[in-house]
């Protein structure tokens, strides 16, 4: 994995990007491909698809006509979660107190950015644990994480921190950024997103 799937890294923050594939927008195009392949796939294999080729249009046509949400919603409802999460999803996931960019710190090319240090500053803002028994602040994350090979000047955001205050948010802004000086730089085309398939 050369780069996130989505935008963002943070528990609600994903689950915001999940529903809104479910709900058949665009906005995440390299997700909602992987889910069409990797759906074609589980339907071809089960026998509800005679290919993949017709799996994947299968799932593409449940996420255009909102079945695939609406499945979604009925299994978190039957987990005990809200009756009407296919609705209020967008008021219901809980939001940070204190959401603030990381501002490129000169005119220049995002590079290539170790996930696994993205995800740690996401551990770091209490996203995730360190141990087991740790709890977990699904508020909090990362959004608009930038591309690599876009190209930024000065001051734009190259993410957007969500932390439960600011102390955690000035830490979450230097360790991305230290994580972007680490960056290697962007390859001149990306890695495919499926590299291949084993069968």
């Amino acid at each position: 994995m050369d780069r996130p799937l989505i935008a963002a890294a943070g528990n609600a923050l994903e689950v915001a990007a999940a529903m809104e594939v479910l709900e058949g927008g665009a906005g995440h195009p390299r997700l909602r491909r992987l889910t069409e392949v990797l759906g074609g796939e589980v339907l071809a294999l089960g026998g509800l698809a005679s290919s993949v080729e017709e799996g994947m249009a299968k799932i593409a046509a449940a996420l255009d006509d909102g079945r695939a949400c609406e499945r979604f919603c009925a299994m978190v409802a039957a987990q005990g979660g809200p009756a009407d999460f296919d609705v209020g999803w967008r008021r219901q996931l809980p939001r940070a107190e204190v959401v603030v960019p990381v501002p490129a710190p000169r005119d220049g090319i995002a590079g290539m950015v170790d996930g696994q240090a993205l995800g740690m500053v996401v551990v770091g803002l209490g996203g995730g644990r360190r141990r087991e028994g740790d709890g977990i602040d699904p508020r909090v994350g990362l959004s608009d994480l930038v591309a690599p090979g876009t190209r930024l000047d000065a001051g734009a955001p190259l993410a957007m921190v969500h932390a439960a205050d600011l102390a955690a948010a000035e830490r979450a802004v230097t360790a991305v950024l230290a994580a972007h000086a680490a960056a290697r730089p962007a390859a001149e085309a990306p890695a495919p997103l499926l590299r291949g398939r084993v069968a």
